[in-house]
């Protein structure tokens, strides 16, 4: 059961870098876009994780 939240978690890695990308470039507003999807993918992944 665990490699079922792989995906979620790759999706999480991917947005929580490309926020860090933006916050580098200056973008702050897209650095926090991008840090809140990381971050419902990281609470979808834990729901996930405690229903099965």
């Amino acid at each position: 059961m665990p490699l079922l939240l792989l995906p979620l978690g790759l999706i999480a890695m991917y947005f929580a870098s490309s926020a860090n990308d933006a916050r580098a470039k200056g973008d702050f507003e897209e650095a926090r876009t991008k840090n809140s999807l990381a971050l419902s993918m990281i609470i979808g992944s834990v729901i996930f994780g405690i229903i099965t």
